[in-house]
């Protein structure tokens, strides 16, 4: 009997410091605005997707994490090098101020050149998505510009707080620029606590528009979740952009599921000379969250889109498909469908007004056995 008393208060001396562990880890990770949201979409202190999606069954994590743990995986990360474009900022200012360009810098990462000034959009210059150095998805690539060589940035555009997209150490790295940050209701704290001045951050909220100099910027829904850390889920909101310069039109999808709001996006803001739409960390488990290949040439069809270039992949392992699935089924999707693909590497410059073509880089990457 007293080894069995031993035993449980050995037990719960265990759980209850793992718990204040996590709790103490918890408060350094997570910023919350704590404040109501005159919105429909904000409901028991928390924001919902419109419509909203069935929550999760309790058992989804635990199947997820034994998935994780006990099955083999195909082709998760290149065995090969990703190629990647090296870039400076002698060539980006090289650049004609009078033009429009984009270039892919990994991930979700974007890099525009919009009439001379610059926009970053979800900039995530570090090694892991993960609020640790030591653990958590590392990526695959470099990025294809360093820190050090960004041009000055006038704008930043953030789709929503997840690590593979608000990366604190970009963040920081941007405070000598002071551009002028974009971004979803009660992301603002977050920077806040990092350090950016209230007077260089501008929220929004689904639908929301601010007109520019030289044309207009609107945040429009996306159907996905946020959160940082144990407490804080859905606590800020996520959704997409709407970048118009003059008279190019770029849609940015941030993260997100299939939905039908899609096509109001395109009837509102389209038609689209581009769209950078998510292709990548698709699964079963989250149909909502993010979209499968053929959902995402849907999304470039729904939005008006005349390119699509395809986002969130190549970067980090986030799901358990293998790295170059989400390329090769987007390429053949598009061309079932008819729809105009772009699939440059990282680095690689965009002319947005007079895009030329690329090869399927990825083949070149996988091994031999799975072309």
């Amino acid at each position: 009997m007293k080894l069995l008393r031993k035993t449980v208060l050995c037990i719960l001396i265990v759980v209850f410091g793992i718990t204040a562990i996590g709790v103490a880890i918890n408060h350094t990770l997570v910023t919350v605005a704590n404040r109501s949201y005159d919105v429909d979409y904000f409901q028991n202190d928390v924001f919902v997707n419109q419509p909203n999606l069935d929550k999760d069954s309790p058992f989804t994590f635990f199947k997820i994490l034994y998935r994780r743990v006990t099955q083999p995986r195909e082709a998760a990360r290149p065995a090969n090098p990703i190629p990647v474009v090296a870039l400076t900022k002698a060539n980006l200012l090289d650049l004609p101020d009078d033009g429009m360009f984009a270039v892919k810098l990994g991930h979700s990462s974007l890099l525009l050149k919009m009439n001379g000034e610059f926009w970053l959009v979800d900039p995530m210059f570090s090694n892991r998505a993960s609020p640790f150095s030591f653990i958590g998805p590392k990526r695959f690539h470099a990025p294809a510009l360093s820190l050090s060589q960004l041009p000055e940035i006038s704008y930043v555009l953030l789709t929503h707080n997840h690590y593979d997209h608000l990366d604190r150490q970009s963040i920081q790295a941007l405070k000598a620029a002071d551009p002028q940050y974009f971004v979803p209701l009660g992301v603002g704290a977050e920077l806040q606590s990092w350090g950016v001045p209230a007077k260089q951050i501008n929220q929004f909220g689904w639908w929301d528009e601010q007109t520019l100099s030289n044309g207009k910027l609107a945040f429009t829904p996306a159907q996905h979740f946020s959160g940082r850390g144990l407490t804080d889920r859905n606590k800020s909101l996520w959704g997409s952009w709407v970048l118009q310069i003059n008279d190019t039109r770029l849609f940015v999808s941030g993260d997100s599921g299939y939905f039908d709001t899609f096509k109001e996006i395109g009837k509102r803001y389209g038609p689209f000379d581009m769209g950078f739409i998510e292709n990548g960390a698709y699964a079963a488990y989250w149909p909502g969250v993010h979209m499968t290949p053929s959902e995402t040439v849907q999304a470039a069809l729904d939005t008006k889109s005349r390119y699509l270039v395809p986002i969130h992949n190549s970067t980090f392992d986030l799901a358990f498909h293998p790295w170059f699935e989400p390329l090769e089924k987007v390429s053949d999707k598009a061309q079932q469908a008819r729809v105009a693909l772009l699939t440059p590497r990282f680095g690689e410059v965009i002319n947005i007004q007079q895009p030329g073509t690329f090869p399927k880089w990825w083949k070149q990457v996988m091994l031999p056995r799975y072309r």
